[in-house]
């Protein structure tokens, strides 16, 4: 699992990604079967509240994540 700010909207505001995914000793052979999570995106809104916005960016999809990286 990894967790991020990012501006993905570009209003200013840090909005929240979450990579998720279990983790197992070893490597998983088929990233959508057992160890898969969806990812998370919330956009921090102008009155300071978090919205999950996960399905309308496609990041609903599951995948077995173990890291994430923010440029």
């Amino acid at each position: 699992m990894g967790l991020g700010f990012i501006d993905y909207d570009n209003d200013g505001l840090l909005d929240i990604f979450i990579g998720n995914g279990r983790v197992t000793y070893g490597t998983v052979a088929n990233p959508a079967g057992p160890f898969a999570e969806p990812n998370q995106l919330y956009r921090l809104t102008e009155d300071r509240k978090y919205v999950e916005v996960s399905a309308k960016a496609g990041e609903s999809t599951a995948a077995a994540s173990k890291a994430l990286e923010v440029r």
